[in-house]
């Protein structure tokens, strides 16, 4: 959540969150995101993170 504060108003594709928050050696699936966007989703009493369809994610300008 701190990496869409600090980038308010920007997307972030899936890349960028991987090489940001699991650094560039990540061997993992780039969709494992996802999993974690839903899963903050989740704990968050409002959704504050919009999906931008195609390209990736940003902080809700409402939020």
């Amino acid at each position: 959540m701190a990496e869409f504060i600090r980038n308010q108003g920007r997307v972030l594709t899936r890349e960028i969150l991987l090489s940001r928050l699991w650094g560039y050696d990540f061997l993992g699936d780039e969709r494992i995101v996802d999993s974690h966007i839903k899963n903050l989703r989740k704990k968050l009493p409002v959704d504050c993170i919009e999906t931008i369809r195609g390209v990736g994610y940003r902080a809700a300008k409402e939020a």
